[in-house]
């Protein structure tokens, strides 16, 4: 019986926390191509991994609000396959260049913060870096 119950206090000591099950820092690189231009203020990405384009790893999806003559308000989804990365902010409307904070997750990316820093390449390709420094 005392064999068994120290067991089980051993057991108990050893089992991780939510906590230590949570992941921590993490960089992603995407690249997003066009897939779909819904309207002038609404843009759907194909995300892949950058340079080699070999693997799909999600959708993204950004709505662009002008305001004011010279900024934009945008919202950023990103749709990957454990679950989903919400980012908005406000960013000059002439730049190619977007800073946006993240403000929340969904499944393996619920409680993130962080960055999303997002830069033109091009008319269909943006170059989209994710900065998570918490869950």
């Amino acid at each position: 019986m005392k064999i068994a119950a120290l067991a089980t206090v051993m057991l108990v000591a050893f089992l991780p926390t939510a906590s230590a099950l949570q992941p921590g820092p993490a960089k992603i690189k995407l690249t997003g191509t066009v897939v779909e231009t819904v309207n002038q203020y609404q843009r759907v990405y194909s995300l892949w991994n950058k340079p080699t384009y070999q693997q799909r790893l999600g959708t993204g999806f950004q709505i662009c609000l002008p305001f004011g003559d010279q900024y934009t308000d945008c919202y950023l989804t990103l749709r990957l396959g454990r679950g989903q990365i919400v980012a908005r902010g406000v960013s000059p409307t002439v730049s190619g260049f977007r800073q946006l904070a993240v403000v929340g997750g969904t499944g393996y990316y619920e409680n993130v913060g962080g960055e999303v820093t997002m830069q033109s390449l091009g008319p269909a390709t943006v170059l989209i870096l994710v900065d998570l420094r918490a869950f």
